[in-house]
């Protein structure tokens, strides 16, 4: 009689209705919510359910790897919600990756974090590292398969150093690409697409790839991977197009010189934009500053230059609303958001951790 009631309830309100209320839900919520009727569990496991409640961008957080567990057999990860920043929920993977953890170079480093899901590989990689993508709302997770270079092995790769590896949302494909680089000597690439979980090797690599110094500051937009690179004492910006595969070569501006890393890629206002930090020594207003580049018809134009207080030197990229994530170092590294129009400062006490990424709760992998 009960589960006939909770039927004639969720009958007698529209399907556009049910997704008015559904899509603003917390996944705990909506788990549960499953069970009320086939109706409902239908809807909320369909497709266009599931894009629904990403575009909500009603739950949002900021996750950090917990820099405290580095002497910790398991992983830690941490949830903060993004309306008072308090932490919201402790991570323990359901995966345990073999480490070496008498290293403190040896850990699980958060490569990106989209659309509710997290890419984590290891920070010094070879042959058999494992790459996975986990969502910790639905606590469902896929480790990649391995690549398919014979030669890809420990020898491959200098100690202790980050391998260039870009996780991202390809918009046009409703699908998630990882893209990896083996480097040193001559570049080799292969990009993992999830909706095959499956490697395809990139045959043509053109000879000028070999040529540049890539950093691991990279971004990943619209079906494009993006990497800050130098050659000939100047920085640049390689692409690379999904879609065709093909490589560009961008110049940046040449107040950017190869030694001053102070340059990050990031997107901002759904556009692929150049940060430049210029510490200001002599600066009696107590300010450094960000010159902001955004990517216009294939070349970096300036947008503005951002003024900001002297203690926030490293950027941690920007929230959903716009805003500056960036880290204090006058406090033991701890969290603040800077908005850029009404130049405000919101302190987030948050520390410890060896990196932050925005986090949106979703339902991707549920069904998996």
């Amino acid at each position: 009689m009960r589960n006939k009631r909770r039927e004639d309830v969720a009958s007698s309100i529209t399907e556009d209705l049910h997704m008015e209320i559904l899509v603003r839900l917390p996944v705990k919520s909506l788990i549960r919510f499953q069970c009320v009727c086939k109706r409902w569990r239908g809807l909320i496991r369909s497709s266009s359910f599931v894009t629904a409640h990403i575009r909500q961008h009603s739950h949002t957080h900021l996750i950090t790897d917990d820099r405290s567990c580095f002497d910790q057999v398991e992983l830690c990860y941490s949830l903060f919600r993004c309306e008072r920043f308090e932490q919201s929920l402790e991570l323990k993977p359901p995966f345990h990756p073999q480490l070496d953890y008498n290293s403190r170079l040896d850990y699980f480093k958060i490569y990106g974090s989209k659309n509710g899901l997290v890419c984590l590989a290891g920070n010094v990689m070879d042959s058999s590292s494992p790459i996975y993508i986990w969502n910790p709302s639905v606590r469902k997770f896929r480790i990649l398969p391995q690549p398919r270079f014979d030669h890809y092995c420990v020898d491959c790769f200098p100690k202790h150093v980050d391998i260039p590896l870009l996780f991202g949302f390809h918009p046009e494909l409703n699908d998630y690409k990882v893209i990896r680089m083996m480097l040193p000597g001559s570049i080799k690439m292969e990009v993992y697409t999830l909706s095959t979980n499956s490697w395809k090797i990139i045959q043509v690599i053109p000879p000028w790839l070999n040529t540049m110094k890539f950093s691991t500051r990279s971004e990943f937009w619209n079906g494009m991977a993006y990497w800050l690179a130098t050659k000939d004492s100047m920085v640049r910006v390689v692409s690379f197009d999904t879609n065709n595969e093909e490589f560009e070569e961008l110049a940046v501006p040449i107040t950017i010189l190869s030694d001053d890393w102070d340059a990050y890629i990031e997107v901002y206002k759904e556009s692929i934009c150049l940060l430049h930090v210029k510490v200001e020594l002599d600066n009696d207003v107590g300010c450094d500053c960000i010159d902001f580049w955004v990517l216009q018809e294939r070349c970096f134009k300036k947008l503005h230059t951002v003024y900001f207080p002297q203690v926030y030197h490293v950027i941690w990229g920007f929230s959903v609303d716009n805003e500056l994530l960036l880290e204090d170092y006058s406090s033991d590294g701890e969290l603040a958001f800077y908005n850029l129009e009404s130049k405000q400062v919101q302190k987030i006490r948050i520390s410890s951790y060896l990196s932050v990424h925005t986090y949106i709760e979703s339902l991707v992998l549920f069904d998996m």
